[in-house]
Formats: C-alpha cells, structure tokens, sequence
C-alpha cells in the first residue's frame, strides 16, 4: 500500500517546483518580503506593507536574475500591491492566467478575504 505521506510530499514538491521560479524576493529601503509574477510583462503581486512608501527597489528571482522595479499601485487596507520589474521576469504561475482570464470575462469579480471569521 503506497504511504499517504509519501504521496502529498510528491504533490508538494510538485507545487513548488512550478511556482518557486515565479516568486521573487522584493527588497526596499525600508524592509524586504516577497511577490510572486502575474503577468507575462513584469507585473508582480506583493503585500502593501511590503513596499510600504516606496516607490522603487529591486526584485531577485531563484535562479540568480534581479532587477529594479517601480510600485504601481498600492492598497493599504487590503495589503496588497502590484509592482513592475523593469528587467525580464519569468512565465507566471498557470492560476495567475486563469484569473486574468477571469477578469477579462464578462463575470463580475468579488473580493472576499478567507481570513475573517464567519465568512
């Protein structure tokens, strides 16, 4: 009988193998976290609190590449904000196209966080 843990550690490695080169280490003047490709033209999603007041840094991928990149736009109440490298980045992750294809349909997006109790 195949082992159940052996089978997720497979699934996990899998997952990680498709979305660690798409992860980006993000560092300002004023701290560092990480973002992770969206688009195919350099457009990163990041943490507000991340980028903070900043309005510049630069963006380092796992294989070595780095660049600078500008803050596009920020929200502090979600914590969220989108960033552009100015140098190559790599193919997004295939969940990132599928929500983009998403947005473009005629459907209305909703934002929900799966954080907040009772939701």
């Amino acid at each position: 009988m195949a082992d159940p843990l052996d089978a997720y550690s497979q699934v996990v490695t899998s997952v990680a193998a498709e979305l660690l080169p798409k992860v980006a280490g993000v560092r300002t003047r004023q701290g560092s976290g990480s973002a992770v490709v969206f688009t195919a033209d350099g457009f990163l999603l990041t943490n507000a609190h991340v980028v903070g007041s900043a309005r510049s840094g630069t963006v380092s991928f796992a294989d070595g590449s780095s660049g600078e990149f500008e803050v596009v736009g920020r929200d502090p109440l979600s914590d969220l904000a989108v960033i552009r490298a100015q140098a190559a980045t790599p193919r997004p992750p295939s969940w990132a196209r599928a929500t983009l294809s998403w947005w473009g349909s005629s459907s209305s997006p909703s934002a929900t966080r799966s954080d907040s109790p009772g939701r």
